[in-house]
């Protein structure tokens, strides 16, 4: 019994170096796709991603984009823009499913928002569904340096920046 628990130990701390280490020396860059398609699934709307891409699992896992576009690249739909994404997840809370942001910070984001007729802000409809107002974002520490939002009139074309 000693010796099987001896191996066990010895697996999970190869197991635990491997996800300490590895990372750092994988070209995330070509798993783009796998990233993409995570945080699509994460966020429950379309997501790519742009640019440099760096994962770190332990201790805490934290990603970093150099880009990250959520929402329909139609110019008619709404959209979140940010540029140097770093984001810290925390563990603990991770293995029960949920998702909490211990440390975030986007150093340009852009919320692009159509606007109808009378100049009403259009929210996707995916955004009032069940699925979504069930889900909970948990952020601790959220930065953003440059915060741009822009209203964009798809008929005359007119755009308006705050």
């Amino acid at each position: 019994m000693r010796d099987i628990l001896t191996v066990l130990a010895g697996l999970l701390i190869l197991v635990l170096v491997a996800a300490l280490a590895v990372p750092p020396f994988i070209d995330w860059r070509d798993h783009r796709e796998f990233v993409d398609a995570a945080i699509s699934r994460a966020a429950g709307i379309e997501a790519r991603t742009e640019g440099a891409i760096h994962v770190r699992l332990l201790p805490s896992p934290r990603l970093r984009l150099e880009r990250l576009r959520l929402g329909s690249p139609a110019p008619d739909a709404p959209s979140l823009d940010g540029h140097f994404v770093r984001a810290e997840i925390a563990l603990p809370p991770l293995l029960h499913g949920e998702v909490r942001f211990l440390a975030s910070r986007v150093g340009r984001l852009e919320v692009k928002l159509p606007t109808g007729a009378g100049g009403d802000w259009r929210v996707p409809r995916a955004l009032l569904s069940d699925e979504m107002l069930r889900r909970e974002w948990v952020f601790e520490s959220l930065s953003v340096l440059q915060l741009f939002v822009t209203t964009l009139d798809p008929k005359t074309g007119r755009t308006d920046q705050a």
